[in-house]
């Protein structure tokens, strides 16, 4: 709340186990802090931080359909039946204005496979990548 509080509008984020039976009471102290939730939490805010520095905002650079098995893009359905379903969505989506990230989530698809998929058109010259503009 104080960072993106009124007139301040940093966005932030909360990283919490909320909610926990000693939430907002004497017994939310130090002596419920265990060396195993440091190193998760440590864990998940490295991955997060990975993400960041790995997202991009991918921009086309075809026209068209993309003939996708000439380019080594097709995905077997038999092998991965959720990215084959989501190609044409993933293609829809490089129009330089979401994110790898941002694809990931509205197609309820993992990060890694999305940015792996997209890297593969960066490869074969049919999208650039741009950076995520900061505030």
């Amino acid at each position: 709340m104080v960072f993106n509080g009124p007139g301040v509008n940093v966005p932030t984020i909360s990283i919490s186990r909320f909610p926990y039976p000693e939430y907002h009471t004497s017994d939310d102290n130090l002596s419920i802090v265990s060396e195993k939730r440091l190193l998760e939490s440590k864990d998940l805010i490295i991955s997060i931080l990975d993400i960041i520095e790995r997202d991009y905002v991918p921009e086309r650079k075809f026209k068209g359909p993309v003939f996708l098995s000439g380019y080594g893009l097709w995905v077997d359905w038999r092998v991965n039946k959720k990215l084959n379903q989501n190609i044409e969505q993933i293609m829809l989506s490089l129009e330089g204005d979401k994110s790898i990230f941002d694809i990931a989530e509205e197609l309820s698809m993992d990060f890694e496979e999305v940015l792996s998929y997209t890297d593969k058109f960066f490869a074969q010259g049919l999208i650039k990548k741009v950076g995520i503009k900061t505030l």
